[in-house]
């Protein structure tokens, strides 16, 4: 007969829930690979992975779930303080940040615009494209630097609700060129 596996402690996390988990190292390698995206350290004893870990007695407030505080400060401190996970406080970050005409949230996912900057060798977001961006109060924006920070969780979205949407460009950035070296020449792809 086969001996027992021992089986460890650690903390998985994935975007909808975490869970401290008690299994054997193949059963924690198995949900790693298929359900989790990211796993703590193992740990022999719950205790030791509580304090490893750094999790506290009640959950996440937003959330509802377990958390841990192996961050460096004053990230740590901000969790302790707030009792939040890191997700959650990522996205309280963008609650303040929400009325700040560089926030974009669009179609249910958030976005900075950031200064465009005219070195085309700057390292700018989604790689220098251009995005024409219309805010609900009528602004119109042109930026070719826009940083996207992810889909708004559904627990935050009443609260970063959508406050623009993109504004189909004219001319790519291969129509530009092109122009330059046939003058009105246009691609195939190009909206009217």
């Amino acid at each position: 007969m086969k001996e027992e596996e021992k089986k460890y402690w650690a903390l998985a996390k994935n975007a909808e829930e975490s869970r401290i988990l008690h299994c054997t190292n193949e059963e924690m390698h198995e949900r790693h690979m298929f359900v989790w995206s990211s796993l703590s350290c193992r740990y022999e004893t719950k205790e030791e992975l509580i304090a490893g870990q750094g999790i506290p007695e009640k959950p996440c407030v937003e959330c509802g779930q377990v958390f841990g505080t192996h961050y460096y400060e004053p990230v740590k401190q901000r969790l302790l303080e707030n009792n939040i996970c890191h997700t959650c406080d990522f996205w309280r970050s963008k609650l303040e940040i929400r009325n700040n005409p560089s926030s974009v949230r669009i179609k249910g996912t958030h976005y900075i615009i950031a200064p465009d900057n005219p070195n085309r060798n700057a390292f700018r977001g989604f790689g220098g494209a251009e995005f024409n961006i219309r805010f609900n109060d009528g602004r119109l924006v042109t930026t070719h630097n826009l940083w996207c920070q992810g889909d708004i969780p559904k627990r935050f979205r009443e609260r970063l609700p959508d406050n623009a949407t993109f504004v189909e460009v004219r001319h790519t950035e291969r129509d530009k060129i092109l122009e330059k070296l046939i003058p009105n020449a246009k691609s195939d792809d190009t909206a009217e």
